[in-house]
């Protein structure tokens, strides 16, 4: 049992520690995710940091997109008690301003030739998920136990990529913040997560079914910028994916809110291809330990069938060009489906 600075706060939840989580289970987590877009033409960035506590491993990961390549950092280090310090090498995370700011950065660094100094700001308030239960995965004893808060926003700041720099400032994006217990594997075959901006709203959904077409999981929520937030309590959504590759082409979402108005989210692809998950850290690797600092990274050409052939049954998040009530705006479509899900495995 460790004792740091924080344990002097008067801001503890439990009996234990600041630096241990509620329970003793490893897949403890607190995670960060951010995502940068252009409106046009232009690389996109995500960027994330995951932490377990009780693993005592901090690990983060930085990806950027442009024509059809994907740029993959990865680092790792033993958290040594102290979760402020969001620093693992060359990559970095900063609260400027808590609920509203922060900025991340990834330095030069040999793995990968792309950096990245940006920050977000919120352009709407936080939206906090309901709390996610469910059993243990096949062969775990874990249960799932977490929750998410979501915000939409924009970026400034600049990238490089190979040398040459890139202005991100009037980027598109949103981040997440979430915490909890959360299995590798929850038996999923779909998964939507869909982030949409608007001049003056924005559509957050996070939608998964099983195979056999059924819901699991429904939240989201309209939010406008000047603060009402309508929860979603409904939605029904049919994708246009290519086959072998399963790129998204085109998507159809129908939504309920709270107050029982229905209205339509459409969304076309406006890359060739999307940002593949897999390019993070994923499953085990998140709280394996890799010693007291590892970094790893990887440059894959999308252009490549057998690279789209290895990369297709992985999350994705595709950029895509939306619209709801007549009115255009821009985000992502995250994704990832299974040939055992009835309506999509057949063509896939």
């Amino acid at each position: 049992m460790t004792y740091t600075k924080w344990d002097e706060y008067l801001i503890h939840q439990t009996g234990e520690p600041i630096d241990r989580m509620a329970g003793p289970e490893k897949e403890c987590f607190e995670y960060l995710y951010l995502y940068a877009h252009p409106m046009g033409e232009g690389p996109i960035v995500m960027a994330g940091l995951n932490v377990h506590p009780n693993a005592n491993i901090m690990a983060g990961y930085g990806q950027v997109l442009i024509d059809n390549v994907q740029y993959n950092f990865r680092a790792s280090r033993h958290l040594h008690h102290d979760r402020a310090d969001m620093v693992i090498g060359p990559l970095s995370f900063e609260v400027i301003e808590p609920l509203r700011r922060w900025g991340f950065r990834l330095r030069e660094n040999s793995m990968v030739p792309i950096t990245f100094d940006l920050e977000f700001v919120g352009k709407a308030p936080v939206y906090a998920t309901k709390e996610v239960h469910g059993p243990p995965d096949r062969g775990s004893t874990v249960p799932t136990q977490w929750r998410t808060i979501f915000q939409p926003g924009r970026f400034i700041g600049s990238l490089t990529v190979e040398g040459k720099r890139y202005d991100a400032t009037g980027y598109f994006g949103s981040r997440d913040h979430s915490w909890g217990i959360r299995g590798i594997n929850l038996g999923l075959v779909l998964e939507n997560f869909v982030s949409a901006q608007f001049r003056h709203h924005s559509i957050f959904i996070w939608y998964q079914e099983d195979e056999h077409c059924n819901p699991i999981h429904t939240e989201g929520a309209i939010i406008w910028d000047e603060g009402k937030i309508a929860p979603i309590v409904k939605v029904e959504q049919k994708m246009t994916l290519e086959a072998g590759t399963r790129e998204l082409s085109f998507a159809e979402v129908d939504i309920t809110d709270s107050e029982g108005k229905r209205s339509k989210l459409t969304a076309s692809k406006r890359l060739s291809r999307g940002m593949y998950a897999r390019g993070q850290w994923s499953g085990e690797g998140f709280y394996q330990d890799f010693g007291p600092y590892h970094e790893e990274g990887e440059r894959w050409d999308l252009n490549e069938q057998d690279t789209l052939l290895m990369l297709g049954k992985w999350l994705r998040e595709a950029p895509c060009q939306f619209e709801h009530d007549g009115e255009v705006g821009y985000g992502f479509y995250e994704y990832a489906v299974s040939k055992k899900h009835k309506g999509y495995g057949p063509s896939l």
